[in-house]
């Protein structure tokens, strides 16, 4: 008896995944055309990548960056001249807006969702 073996495409390491995950949400992307720009059969594939990763999905257009950036300028080490300070008050009244604006889109999206029937805030004494 001879069976057929089905075509599996070789395994690609975990740091690979990740930078296709990354290129695909920090681009202006779709699935489809991540998984076809690497050579994936199923672009679901290519979600379940940022999914495994914890990655959040495109869902605002909103100034985009990377936690390393945002590390560097919450520590640092050599006190800041006043005009320094001024700068970073400055961005970091920009940043608390841009995560104002975040809240504010996510809870209207919530408002929505729940005017055409979907249940999605938690209720108070629910079971768990």
């Amino acid at each position: 008896m001879s069976r057929k073996t089905k075509f599996q495409a070789p395994r690609l390491p975990k740091e690979q995944k990740l930078a296709i995950a990354l290129d695909y949400v920090n681009s202006d992307m779709t699935l489809q055309e991540t998984a076809e720009k690497y050579g994936i059969s199923n672009f679901r594939t290519v979600w379940k990548w940022v999914h495994h990763f914890g990655l959040r999905e495109k869902m605002l257009s909103l100034p985009n960056e990377n936690d390393t950036s945002i590390m560097r300028k919450t520590h640092t080490e050599i006190p800041l001249t006043e005009q320094e300070s001024r700068e970073r008050i400055r961005e970091l009244e920009m940043e608390l807006g841009i995560a104002k604006m975040q809240v504010r889109a996510l809870n209207t999206l919530i408002d929505i969702a729940e005017e055409q029937g979907y249940s999605i805030r938690k209720k108070s004494g629910a079971k768990q």
